[in-house]
């Protein structure tokens, strides 16, 4: 079989294949290139867990332990302009009704651009502290 007859045999279906590849290369390279941009991770230690209640709860609750430390990931500019204070771990107990103590996944706020790598440690113990009502005028030091 001579070369023009190998090119030229089935040209139509060559020309569709050809085609196709194309664009599946091109939608998987778009793909890749994303999931390629360079990412960078960084630590936020010692962050303070805010406790998320209802406005009509008026319990006192003990987190332990109070501080987190969170690990982020995102792109190098972004998390070069990240602040402590931009982020935000927290338990909801908004559904919590009854409880003495339990233990609540750590929930963590970001800005937009940046994902959590890893909480540590990832549950906390919640308690509520009881409130104590006394009688007792207050004494005026002497």
């Amino acid at each position: 079989m001579s070369w023009r007859a190998l090119i030229l045999n089935n040209a139509g279906w060559k020309v569709v294949s050809l085609v196709l590849a194309v664009l599946i290369w091109g939608v998987l390279n778009a793909g890749l290139q994303s999931k390629l941009k360079p990412m960078g991770t960084r630590l936020f230690p010692h962050q303070p867990i805010t406790v998320m209640t209802t406005a009509q709860d008026d319990r006192v609750f003990r987190v332990e332990p109070a501080t987190v430390e969170v690990s982020v990931s995102g792109p190098p500019d972004v998390l070069l302009q990240l602040h402590p204070g931009d982020i935000e771990a927290y338990v909801n107990l908004t559904t919590v009704m009854e409880a003495k103590r339990l233990r609540k996944r750590i929930q963590v706020y970001l800005p937009a651009g940046v994902s959590v790598s890893r909480v540590s440690p990832g549950e906390v113990f919640v308690q509520v502290v009881p409130f104590e009502v006394t009688n007792s005028p207050p004494q005026t030091p002497r």
